[in-house]
């Protein structure tokens, strides 16, 4: 994935998410498109912190161009957009929906992706810890 491509993704990521989780009356189905925009959060999370770590190699042995000086500004820039406090307290909020609210009455069409759920909650505790 093209960096360009990965800001984009980072920028939409973040304002999907700030749009469910602005839901007053969450049902299963914001409950399934947060668990799927949780798991676009940590992929981008995940690549871009990857990319800082390629920077920081480059940075340390001297190679880093201006290039990887601009990269580094806006990977930062989206790392810290990642990073807001509403999207912590979103991953409470879904762990707390998906552990409490929705247990016990899940209908049946949402019983596997709430199998699933339930494992994400347990990784999104971990990270939130």
């Amino acid at each position: 994935m093209m960096r360009s491509e990965l800001h984009q993704k980072c920028e939409l990521c973040v304002r999907e998410l700030s749009r469910i989780l602005s839901v007053k009356q969450p049902d299963y189905r914001d409950v399934q498109e947060m668990s799927v925009l949780i798991e676009e959060w940590q992929s981008c999370l995940d690549k871009l912190e990857s990319s800082l770590l390629g920077i920081k190699e480059k940075l340390l042995s001297g190679l880093a161009t201006d290039a990887d000086y601009d990269c580094l500004d806006i990977d930062v820039l989206c790392l810290e957009m990642l990073r807001q406090d509403f999207i912590y307290e979103g991953l409470n909020q879904f762990i707390l929906l998906v552990e409490q609210e929705f247990s016990g009455f899940v209908p049946a069409e949402y019983e596997e992706r709430h199998r699933q759920n339930l494992i994400r909650v347990q990784r999104y505790r971990q990270f939130l810890n």
